[in-house]
């Protein structure tokens, strides 16, 4: 185990991997407390997934499509020195939260600590040996990736978000079904499949339902492929070109596809003929630009968990490397919790525990929370049901006031409401009223 390199000094470099709203928040963060910053992004601006621009779109790193919407309130996404984003909904669009990102860029000056048009493709210490040396960060120029360059910097913190490398299901018949066979990251709105009379997606998650409502305005059958659970349907019929049906079994030459057997009722469905078959399948997790010697690694037996890391954030081997993108039912309001946190501890305000110490807390909180809220292991880095604990306990740590309960308590609300209404519930209004109290407009009228 080499030096940990902290505390470190004021104006101490921090790399930031991730111009997205959360890499953009801790860089705020890492500036006030006096480090300097330099950031990495592939695109040409600040946005990340909600930047549809800036390069090209057919790429893995293009997650975003022109009728993406928020699937939480406005009122979470929002930055900790900012007001709530205008929009003409609480459920915004990616124009409209590409324009509010890009324009806080703007407002900080954040763009001349940015390297933008840089794809980073190796993370790793400079050295595993003797006095710790800092991270060196291997990059190219997007456009032109013989222009390599290599950056030493004290700390770093992965704002890129785990969900890079799509998961590709290996499904019998693919390669000679006659139509188009696409994963989601590349389906960029309805206008190649308007001709089209029928398309499967493969999926349920929220993807899956943003393309399925697109598309079932413009191709006579939409199939939803998945297996239903406890044999309920996801959109209790409010799409009547809609059939939600069990998982995709095999395609054929003649573009049918066959379907398994459907648990609930015993019975295999009918083939049916499509003309295309979108995998809205997610991606497997991994950040793959981390080297062999980063410290950490996610746990293929309990697929969600990144290991070994304290406080859902801080690498255990490695002390000065962050993440902040692993959490999900998030936003940048507690991404700028972290960013403190991590920024006191490098500066020696925070006590750093020995790395038993760490490991041992991170094993503790783990049985408490399991215990409690009984999420299972792939939820791991889930915080719909624990945030303002976290949250407090963070607080404890840097002094910031506590997050409003609010804040939890609309996550809660907002996630009940899509599965009660997967299509309308982005009709919703929300108003603070106080630090504990809210209100909902149904938007039914």
């Amino acid at each position: 185990m080499v030096n940990v390199g902290i505390p470190l000094a004021v104006g101490a470099k921090v790399g930031v991997i991730g111009a997205g709203p959360r890499g953009m928040a801790v860089a705020r963060n890492f500036l006030d407390h006096g480090f300097q910053v330099q950031m990495y992004d592939l695109k040409d601006d600040f946005g990340g997934v909600w930047h549809l621009g800036g390069g090209d779109n057919q790429n893995w790193w293009d997650h975003g499509y022109p009728h993406l919407r928020f699937v939480l309130p406005v009122q979470i996404f929002q930055f900790w020195d900012e007001e709530v984003m205008k929009s003409k909904t609480d459920y915004a669009t990616v124009q409209e939260a590409e324009h509010f990102i890009q324009e806080y860029g703007k407002k900080h000056d954040l763009a001349k600590h940015c390297r933008f048009n840089s794809r980073v493709t190796n993370v790793d210490p400079v050295s595993t040996e003797g006095p710790w040396q800092g991270w060196k960060i291997e990059y190219e120029d997007t456009n032109d990736p013989s222009r390599k360059q290599v950056d030493i910097v004290d700390a770093i913190t992965l704002a890129t978000g785990k969900f890079q490398k799509p998961y590709i299901p290996q499904v019998p018949g693919a390669m000679t079904f006659p139509g188009p066979v696409i994963h989601s990251k590349d389906y960029m709105g309805p206008e190649p499949f308007k001709h089209m009379k029928a398309i499967a997606l493969a999926g349920h998650g929220d993807t899956a339902r943003d393309i399925a409502i697109v598309l079932s305005k413009y191709v006579d059958k939409v199939y939803l492929c998945y297996t239903l659970r406890k044999g309920k349907s996801k959109f209790r019929g409010q799409i009547p070109n809609l059939v939600e049906i069990t998982r995709i079994k095999e395609m054929h030459p003649d573009s049918t596809i066959s379907f398994e057997l459907d648990p609930h009722t015993g019975q295999t469905p009918p083939p049916v003929k499509v003309d295309a078959v979108i995998y809205c399948t997610g991606y497997e997790q991994a950040y793959p630009i981390l080297g062999p010697n980063s410290g950490v690694e996610f746990r293929v037996e309990e697929k969600d968990r990144l290991y070994p890391v304290w406080k859902q954030m801080i690498n255990i081997n490695y002390p000065t490397m962050l993440f902040v993108s692993i959490q999900t039912y998030f936003g940048m309001v507690p991404t700028h919790y972290q960013a403190e946190f991590a920024s006191r501890l490098w500066l020696g305000e925070i006590p750093l525990p020995s790395k038993e110490e760490m490991l041992r807390d991170a094993e503790e909180t783990d049985k408490q929370r399991f215990s409690k809220y009984g999420n299972p292991r792939r939820w791991y880095h889930s915080f719909g049901k624990y945030l303002s604990e976290y949250m407090g306990d963070l607080s404890a740590h840097t002094g910031l006031p506590s997050l409003p309960t609010v804040y939890e308590e609309m996550i809660r609300d907002s996630n009940k409401a899509h599965t009660k209404d997967p299509v309308g519930f982005q009709r919703r209004r929300y108003a603070i009223t106080g630090p504990d109290s809210w209100t909902v407009d149904e938007g039914r009228s």
